[in-house]
This record gives structure tokens, C-alpha cells and sequence, in this order.
């Protein structure tokens, strides 16, 4: 069950997860990961500070930790926590050649995209490449859903392709609706592009 203090003020629950964050047992750190993630939701400023000061313990298993505990601040494009993990939001890059293999998709099946990123910096540059979904609602609104792709390091005036293939199968997780969804490219918390197509029911 949920407990409403912890969620509206989580300070009471950090002194906890700090005696916690270096235990040697993985299914500890993993419960501090995720509840550190659940604060993320409601209070981030609060959990970027703390990740802040793991980030600077020489423990591998708290490392790992905190890129589990990141994942919400990730999806989310949060810069701070971005720049903790080594992905600068200030890059050099174009994202062009955005391609959608269909511009109508039906319930149930899926389609393809690909995206050309290149590096217009004289310098090596770490990229979270991720791909955001604009999803349309009951009410007609378009919610953003973050999905992962991939980690590349681009060398200077380095060009790259990459494709994906998305299903839109039903889920017990997630309902769908026809209307006009968008794909989106976001790297390092900054997006880029927008394609609009058409989610149709199965005739």
C-alpha cells in the first residue's frame, strides 16, 4: 500500500537508503534503486542531488545502482541527471533523413523508422538515443511515451543510421486509441523531429 507522507515528503526515508546504498547484497541495492525511482516521480530535484553525491563513492555496485535509480529522470530527458551519468546536453549533432516506412498504422500491427544522426563537433560525444512516441488519449491529447534505442559515442563528423521497428500489439499496460500520434528523437534529453502518422482500428 501506498504511504501519501513518504510520496508528499521523502526526506524521512533517505537517511535509510544511504546506510543502504553500498550493501553487498544486489537485491538490496535494487530496492534502494527502485525506491529512489518512485520518489523520482514527485520529487526529482530531491533525487538528482543524492544521485549528485553517489556519484562520487568508488563502489561499482552503487554505480550500477544509480543508473537504475535513474531511469524515470532518463525517460524524462532530465538534464541534471543526463550530465551525472556522462550524457551532456550540450551536443553538437543533426538529425535529419526522419523515415516512416507507412504513414497508417493499424491496432495491432506495427511499423518501421529510421534517423541519420550526424556530429558537426570537433570532439567525441556520448549519446542516449531514445525515441519518444506522442500518444493520443481518450480525451484527444497527445502524451509522450519514452522508449530506449541505443548508446553510441560519435566520433568527429561521424555519421550514423538507425532504425527501429514498434509494435502497437494490445497490452494489458497500455490502451490505445486511433488519431494522429508523432514520433519524436530525443538524445541527451533534447528532441528533434516530429512525424506525425495515423493509428487506425483493424478492420
Amino acid at each position: 500500500m501506498q504511504l501519501k507522507q513518504f510520496i508528499e515528503d521523502p526526506r524521512p526515508v533517505l537517511p535509510l537508503l544511504e546506510k543502504l546504498k553500498t550493501d553487498p547484497e544486489l537485491m538490496v541495492r535494487r530496492s534502494v534503486a527502485n525506491n529512489l525511482n518512485d520518489i523520482a516521480k514527485d520529487n526529482p530535484e530531491l533525487v538528482v542531488r543524492t544521485l549528485g553525491r553517489w556519484k562520487k563513492i568508488n563502489n561499482e555496485g552503487t554505480q550500477r545502482l544509480i543508473r537504475h535509480a535513474a531511469r524515470t529522470l532518463i525517460k524524462r530527458g532530465n538534464k541534471d541527471v543526463l550530465t551525472i551519468l556522462g550524457y551532456s546536453p550540450k551536443i553538437d549533432i543533426t538529425v535529419s533523413k526522419i523515415k516512416l516506412d507507412k504513414p497508417i498504422v493499424k491496432m495491432g500491427e506495427g511499423f518501421s523508422f529510421s534517423f541519420e544522426v550526424r556530429s558537426t563537433s570537433q570532439r567525441v560525444q556520448t549519446l542516449m538515443i531514445d525515441y519518444v512516441l506522442q500518444h493520443v488519449k481518450a480525451n484527444g491529447k497527445l502524451t509522450p511515451k519514452v522508449f530506449k534505442l541505443t548508446e553510441k559515442t560519435l566520433e568527429p563528423g561521424q555519421r550514423i543510421e538507425i532504425a527501429k521497428t514498434h509494435s502497437f500489439r494490445q497490452i494489458t499496460t497500455r490502451k490505445y486509441y486511433p488519431g494522429t500520434h508523432a514520433l519524436e528523437i530525443q538524445i541527451n534529453g533534447l528532441t528533434y523531429g516530429k512525424t506525425s502518422f495515423e493509428l487506425k482500428q483493424k478492420e
